[in-house]
């Protein structure tokens, strides 16, 4: 039979493509508790009030400027200034010849300096003045870079921790699948295991230190009289969710497939096959962009997929 997976998986919550910058503090599961603690920013990130020349209110405009551009890229950010344990981004300038050039600074719990970049110069008129397009343009060139470190520091800290799933296999519970017809919960079940348990995913019968769970549903749809006097037709949906160890959604896939009216009701044979390992394939790929196990960074200190 022809491909059983949907042309476009739906995933909740991201996209199975691969991505570069990754989710900057997302959680990746239940090992991201066992990192050491101040290796990683915690879940907010404090953006400090800039001084302006013309005041406090253009100094809050390129803060919220600032907060709104890396929401944009995924980061938790708040303008305020940072409690005890937070990490910080400090905006400053260096005056240059007829003008400034903005810049961040990116600051631990512990006040050491992470990391640091600039955005494209700013005259003098328009610094002196506080203008809103210029502060503006600022944040959004520095956002993605700022972005990319913190990136980059989670990374090299999963790479450094032996429990992170860049260096050992991510347990996953199987809850199961349920609603199929015939012996689909059986079958199609079995084969999702064993398609799924490799050296990278290791399946288990208990829910207890999971790093992510699986579970599968199947519907199908009334019996709708066949078209140019083919048999009757039933639509099957397959939805297998995959969630973290807290029981956050990490994405799911579902498959679509209009199949003759009860072919299913007994055996599902090559089905259960082909509908099991087209899912195994779309579960590895939700765990590994989710966890990042696939992402690396590189001597330069720039992630890469």
């Amino acid at each position: 039979m022809t491909s059983f997976l949907v042309p476009v998986l739906a995933v909740l919550g991201l996209s199975l493509s691969g991505c570069s910058v990754g989710h900057p503090f997302a959680d990746p599961g239940e090992e991201a508790t066992r990192l050491a603690l101040g290796s990683l920013p915690p879940p907010r990130l404090a953006v400090m009030l800039p001084q302006v020349p013309t005041g406090k209110a253009a100094g809050l405009l390129w803060e919220k400027d600032m907060v709104v551009a890396l929401v944009g890229q995924s980061v938790p950010a708040v303008g305020r200034m940072p409690a005890r344990g937070d990490w910080a981004v400090q905006l400053g300038v260096k005056p240059v010849d007829g003008g400034v050039i903005p810049q961040y600074t990116l600051v631990d719990g512990s006040g050491q300096k992470r990391g640091s970049g600039e955005g494209s110069e700013i005259d003098e008129a328009a610094w002196q003045s506080g203008n809103a397009e210029a502060l503006n343009l600022a944040a959004l060139q520095m956002a993605p870079k700022l972005a990319q470190q913190l990136t980059t520091i989670e990374l090299h800290a999963m790479e450094e921790d032996p429990h992170s799933l860049h260096n050992r296999p991510a347990r996953i519970y199987f809850s199961g699948v349920k609603g199929a017809p015939g012996d689909g919960d059986t079958a199609l079940g079995k084969a999702f295991v064993n398609f799924l348990n490799d050296a990278r995913d290791q399946v288990q019968s208990s829910p207890k230190k999971a790093d992510f769970s699986v579970g599968c549903t199947v519907k199908l749809g009334r019996v709708e009289p066949g078209q140019h006097g083919a048999p009757p037709q039933q639509q099957i949906t397959i939805i297998w969710r995959v969630l973290t160890a807290k029981g956050a959604e990490a994405g799911a896939a579902t498959q679509l497939h209009e199949i003759p009216a009860h072919s299913l009701d007994g055996k599902w044979g090559d089905t259960a096959i082909e509908a099991a390992q087209e899912a195994a394939d779309a579960t590895k790929t939700i765990i590994s962009n989710y966890s990042r196990r696939n992402q690396t960074t590189t001597p330069s200190g720039a992630s890469k997929p």
